[in-house]
């Protein structure tokens, strides 16, 4: 007998259907729902784990682009292969509807644990901006970037704390001449997204790192880099105004670590740190000193 109940049933009818590969996957609730696609828990009783499924909305199965992007989201993750980085198990279809199964993060999102409007601990958020910026340099090292760097889009592991970036759904291939986004279109979360893509220009890795650190901004001070009453009034002060020196907002942050976000979210992309790489090199550094400070 099922363990789903009839309630459960008739409220999503995807509720205790067998999916993906062999039909291995079986799903057993919703997670949430986005513009252009579902995704659900599943139960992958092949490899006896926990999966998320990500499901093309049905009323965009018809859609060129809709289908063209998340082909080019499976494509991404499963190129990819980083403890920070959600993987990817497979891509299929159900129904006529194309799937993405991929690993499940079982923890909180950062932006839950942001909240409450406070900082993090430095060394707490040292260390998880060290672990994205790992996986976002693997990324980048294979023709990848993310586009969509969110406090909203970092999992943190209930296991062992370690951050894990997931949602690709804008990700694209760095050097791809191929376009899916509409000339003028910007694409990204507003207050984090980079300027230039604001503007829907040219884009490459160091959109991510702007994106890096202003989730490092956030994470350290407890406050949104870029704020307004809606999107208008955000996008203007990403494109328009410096936001506050971090250590006017929280004395205790290294100077070190409030140069290094300072460099990651210059509004011109050419006096950012143009690699993600010396991005790590300088996050260890800081990780050092604070080791030293803290004496561990």
């Amino acid at each position: 007998m099922s363990s789903f109940d009839t309630s459960t049933r008739q409220a999503d009818h995807l509720i205790g259907q067998c999916v993906g590969r062999d039909g291995l996957l079986e799903i057993h609730r919703r997670l949430g729902s986005g513009g252009s696609s579902d995704v659900y828990l599943a139960w992958d009783k092949g490899h006896r784990r926990h999966a998320a499924v990500k499901l093309l909305r049905t009323r965009l199965t018809s859609d060129p682009v809709a289908l063209a992007r998340f082909a080019r989201e499976g494509s991404c993750l499963g190129d990819l292969t980083h403890p920070s980085l959600a993987c990817i198990y497979e891509c299929g279809e159900f129904a006529g509807r194309p799937l993405i199964a991929s690993q499940h993060v079982t923890g909180r999102s950062l932006s839950s644990l942001l909240a409450d409007g406070q900082p993090l601990e430095i060394t707490t958020a040292v260390r998880i901006a060290r672990h994205l910026a790992h996986g976002l340099a693997h990324a980048h090292a294979n023709d990848i970037i993310h586009r969509d760097v969110t406090p909203e889009n970092i999992m943190i592991q209930s296991r062992d704390g370690r951050p894990v970036l997931i949602d690709f759904g804008i990700a694209r291939y760095l050097h791809s001449n191929r376009k899916l986004t509409a000339t003028g279109k910007c694409i990204g979360t507003p207050g984090y997204s980079a300027p230039e893509q604001l503007k829907a220009g040219r884009v490459d890795e160091r959109a991510d790192i702007f994106s890096l650190g202003v989730v490092l901004y956030e994470m350290v001070t407890g406050t949104t880099a870029f704020a307004g009453d809606n999107t208008r009034e955000i996008d203007r002060a990403t494109l328009s105004t410096r936001p506050f020196r971090v250590r006017r907002l929280n004395h205790h942050i290294p100077m070190g670590l409030a140069g290094l976000i300072r460099k990651m979210t210059q509004r011109q992309p050419v006096l950012r740190i143009r690699r993600m790489g010396k991005v790590v090199s300088r996050l260890d550094a800081i990780r050092e000193l604070l080791r030293k400070r803290i004496g561990i």
